[in-house]
């Protein structure tokens, strides 16, 4: 067990295999399983799974490739070595994907569980699904509601993308060794819902940084030089309203408002 690369390994074959029944493997899905470690949830799709896939797993911990070569070797699962962060995820499944989506899986390490998430955002259009084990307190500010004192940037950015849905809390007696924090499993479905509402990606993400950036201020005041009082009001916004009230939805208004107003 290597600390610096927050290895804590999923010991309680109920909670794998619960997991990996939320899959719903079906025949011709391909699996990408990040970190898997000691193997637990990949044993849980051999031995569970009852039709033909195709399963890649990335491993960063080199001393653990020869034991995941030896425990799982099958023509239809293929053993990788590398850091997730700096594989290049798209190339690797388009010449995996003749037709199809890859469904991801994984029990990320939860010191870089949000640049991952952001990674995976990269490759969203090659992705069915996203089945992943993160540190509780992340899970809960993905999937909260406006009004929610977990709800933040990464609950709107997160949103904008996918349909999130918590599979499963897990606590730390799960693991060896044992973690300090409690985990949850929660399922990313990428949806077109708010993406095709966007005018500007790259403004919609610096509004929704500023916005963010002093939590307890107006909003008026967050986005000051960006957008005036009256055009908050024009997009049904009080200027007074603070962002943790906002809903995804008028944080693509604000965007577009702010796009719009470069051209003209």
């Amino acid at each position: 067990m290597k600390r610096y690369l927050g290895q804590n390994f999923l010991v309680n074959s109920y909670v794998v295999d619960y997991i990996i029944s939320h899959m719903c493997i079906k025949t011709n899905d391909f699996i990408f399983e990040i970190g898997p470690g000691k193997g637990a949830l990949t044993d849980s799709i051999v031995s569970k799974a009852e039709c033909y896939y195709n399963l890649t797993v990335l491993e960063k911990d080199k001393e653990l490739i020869p034991f995941l070569k030896k425990k799982f070797f099958k023509p239809n699962i293929e053993i990788l070595c590398g850091d997730i962060l700096r594989f290049d995820l798209n190339a690797y499944l388009n010449n995996w994907l003749l037709n199809g989506k890859a469904r991801i899986l994984g029990n990320l390490p939860y010191y870089i569980s949000s640049q991952i998430l952001f990674k995976l955002l990269e490759s969203r259009d090659l992705i069915q699904d996203q089945l992943l084990m993160l540190q509780k307190e992340v899970a809960d500010r993905i999937i909260a509601t406006p009004k929610k004192k977990e709800y933040g940037k990464l609950s709107v950015l997160i949103q904008l993308f996918y349909e999130v849905e918590k599979v499963i809390d897990v606590t730390p007696d799960k693991f060896k060794p044992i973690p300090k924090v409690h985990s949850s499993v929660i399922k990313m479905s990428p949806t077109d819902k708010y993406v095709k509402l966007v005018h500007d990606k790259n403004c919609l993400f610096e509004v929704v940084r500023r916005a963010f950036s002093m939590k307890r201020k107006m909003i008026k005041n967050c986005l000051v030089n960006l957008v005036s009082e009256r055009e908050l009001q024009s997009v049904g916004i009080s200027p007074t309203e603070r962002a943790q009230h906002l809903p995804v939805s008028k944080f693509i208004c604000l965007s577009n408002l702010v796009f719009a107003r470069k051209f003209n």
